[in-house]
């Protein structure tokens, strides 16, 4: 997750204008939230949730597709349990998986990569 999130900050992908990006990437990072004790593995969901509302609150590119041009990055099997707790980023966030297998729950085929 991190490495991922090092290399896109350093490309050419980037744009400081929103009206220009594909894209909206998501940049909380699973593996440090799951060992941060304010966090841990059974928060979360609280925090991705409280996230996601803050951002539908303060941006309006997230309420303009319901997030379906936004994305983030879970390398760990607990990041797709997190979002049990937020429907709408389970349904329409595109989720960057790095896993050996795709048959786990709440990996959907036809939006995560």
């Amino acid at each position: 997750e991190a490495y991922f999130k090092n290399v896109l900050f350093k490309s050419h992908f980037i744009t400081e204008n929103p009206s220009e990006a594909d894209l909206f990437f998501l940049p909380f990072s699973i593996a440090n939230l799951r060992h941060d004790r304010r966090v841990g593995v059974a928060g979360l969901g609280d925090f991705i949730r409280l996230y996601t509302t803050s951002i539908t609150q303060d941006y309006p590119y997230w309420n303009q597709t319901g997030g379906a041009d936004h994305f983030y990055v879970a390398c760990h099997s607990v990041g797709r349990m997190a979002m049990e707790k937020v429907e709408q980023v389970k349904a329409n966030a595109i989720q960057v998986v790095c896993s050996s297998s795709y048959f786990l729950p709440n990996y959907f085929a036809h939006k995560d990569v």
